[in-house]
């Protein structure tokens, strides 16, 4: 199946980053030619969702996290990530719809190395934040069990009531490599949080 690709792609690299982008890494990390990009980083230049700033010969970007509606691309671009690397991959599109059936109120994000490569990985982790009942939890681990059974792959799960138990340095590591799976939008909002 075809990868859909759109213009929201140009504002990946920039994801959830405090530092300026220069084009040519946007480019690279893309795979796309820097002419498509810089264009495409215009439009969203003159919509305010970026910052641009010339260093000498250098074009820097940098998403504009003073625009009110920054969360709400973030979540198109963070849905479409989803959707493209599901298209590519049954396993992955397995694990997706086996959290939302399990998991749906709670949020779900897979980080790591199996966001890069699922195929390679050793194993899934995901992090489960929500306030489930003692019922719903054993259900839940159940469920894990069974899938993990199924599918011969080892999915480590760090439970959190609240995304202020998660430490910095596991904050980070999610920041670099992540899929949001469930709770997009509180999911955001917690990376934009410094």
């Amino acid at each position: 199946m075809a990868k859909i690709i759109t213009i929201w792609r140009a504002l990946e690299p920039m994801l959830y980053s405090d530092d300026f982008t220069h084009l040519a890494d946007i480019a690279r990390k893309l795979r796309l030619h820097h002419t498509t990009v810089r264009k495409y980083l215009g439009t969203f230049e003159e919509e305010g969702i970026i910052i641009k700033k010339i260093k000498g010969r250098l074009t820097l970007y940098k998403l504009n996290e003073a625009n009110p509606l920054l969360k709400d691309y973030l979540q198109i671009i963070e849905k479409e990530r989803l959707v493209n690397q599901c298209l590519e991959n049954k396993l992955l599109r397995e694990i997706v719809g086996f959290f939302h059936a399990v998991a749906s109120g709670w949020k779900v994000v897979m980080f790591g190395s199996a966001v890069e490569n699922i195929k390679k990985a050793n194993d899934i982790d995901i992090l489960l934040v929500g306030n489930g009942h003692k019922i719903e939890m054993i259900a839940f681990y159940r469920e894990m069990r069974a899938f993990k059974s199924k599918w011969g792959i080892d999915v480590q799960v760090v439970h959190c009531k609240d995304f202020s138990e998660v430490n910095k340095p596991l904050k980070r590591e999610i920041r670099k490599k992540h899929l949001f799976i469930e709770g997009a939008e509180e999911t955001i909002q917690w990376m934009l949080e410094n």
